[in-house]
């Protein structure tokens, strides 16, 4: 297989990120790759479709046979290095960077990781549950709202706390009379 270099490092976001770097003939491979790929779908006139020479693809068709085999690489290389690095990523990984140093091809990666704890040890711990001793007060409360809640409205000659209900009538009365002026109710 290809041998690279992966560089793992903690960015200013705090993400986790690797830096593959690939060599001149490593990505060339990917290149290829992505010439095989995309050559039964290329036509371009004088030759059949799938027979266009790869000179010919790369040509006409640079910028994506270029972004295809970064991507191509990218997934490919960063799949390796997870589990190479026994690396246990959550979400999806996202390609921050690409860019040519000297003959070599960057490629930086961000992706999350689930967390690593270590679990105490907890067996045996004693825990004081609270307990809570419910006073008579407390219990007549509680009764005294569900009957409330639940009650229904009778008609009465008296009111003698709060649990009585007042409803008023209100009407308008004529000025001259002092009598209810017919349908005036509100």
């Amino acid at each position: 297989g290809i041998s690279l270099e992966k560089k793992f490092s903690i960015n200013s976001n705090g993400k986790n990120e690797v830096t593959i770097t690939l060599s001149q003939e490593e990505f060339e491979q990917y290149k290829n790759k992505a010439v095989n790929k995309a050559r039964p779908h290329v036509q371009l006139a004088g030759f059949r479709k799938g027979k266009v020479p790869k000179n010919l693809i790369l040509k006409h068709y640079a910028v994506t046979i270029e972004q295809d085999a970064i991507e191509e690489a990218g997934q490919q290389e960063f799949a390796k290095a997870v589990e190479e690095g026994e690396i246990k990523v959550v979400g999806s990984p996202a390609m921050i960077d690409v860019r040519n140093e000297g003959e070599d091809k960057i490629i930086v990666i961000e992706y999350d990781v689930y967390p690593e704890f270590q679990l105490n040890d907890y067996k045996g711990l004693k825990l004081e549950e609270p307990v809570h001793e419910v006073t008579e007060e407390e219990a007549d409360k509680e009764i005294n709202e569900i009957l409330k809640s639940q009650g229904e409205f009778e008609d009465t000659d008296f009111i003698g706390d709060e649990s009585h209900v007042v409803g008023i009538k209100m009407v308008e009365l004529d000025s001259e009379t002092n009598e209810p002026k017919e349908g005036a109710e509100a």
